[in-house]
């Protein structure tokens, strides 16, 4: 049975592990601690197992809108639809705390079928639709800067409900 509970300190190696899986740059302690302090996380579990994660955030600009920063899925759960799951928390939680909307910004090279992946597919998925904004030089990796799509989801209000508790019986197993 799927489930997430909110990250604190003490999963600080957890969420590392999974992020340097997830992502082929993962952040590091000080990018984690940052978050952990600042940010909504949550790690998604399955029969108390940590499956994956998703990181995000109040917009700066417009308080209305929470902006989805990370949502990984560990590589040997991949391919089970954690990532809905996931992400139906983080659009459940957004709608919990009252916002309008939920988006994210994609790098550009993420936004069409490659190698990589196709990002842009799965957000369309989940009801996440690309707005045509593009933010100039949003990412930076290694000293280059690359652009950004904005693609976002408005939350309707009926969406919301009282928030469940963290569950018990969480094992952080995973780490070895």
């Amino acid at each position: 049975m799927f489930s997430a509970r909110k990250a604190n300190s003490q999963d600080l190696q957890l969420l590392m592990k999974m992020d340097g899986e997830c992502f082929v740059y993962g952040w590091d302690a000080d990018a984690w601690r940052h978050a952990i302090k600042n940010f909504q996380i949550y790690i998604g579990t399955w029969n108390y197992k940590p499956i994956g994660y998703w990181v995000a955030c109040k917009d700066e600009e417009d308080g209305n809108r929470f902006r989805a920063i990370r949502l990984g899925v560990r590589i040997d759960q991949r391919g089970k639809e954690f990532s809905l799951d996931l992400y139906e928390h983080l659009e459940q939680t957004a709608a919990n705390l009252g916002f309008k909307s939920l988006y994210s910004v994609v790098p550009e090279s993420l936004c069409r079928p490659s190698e990589f992946g196709y990002c842009a597919g799965w957000l369309n998925k989940v009801g996440l639709m690309a707005t045509g904004e593009l933010i100039k030089q949003f990412f930076r990796d290694h000293g280059t800067e690359y652009d950004g799509f904005v693609f976002t989801k408005f939350i309707s209000p009926d969406k919301a409900r009282p928030p469940v508790d963290p569950f018990e019986g969480f094992t952080d197993d995973f780490i070895d």
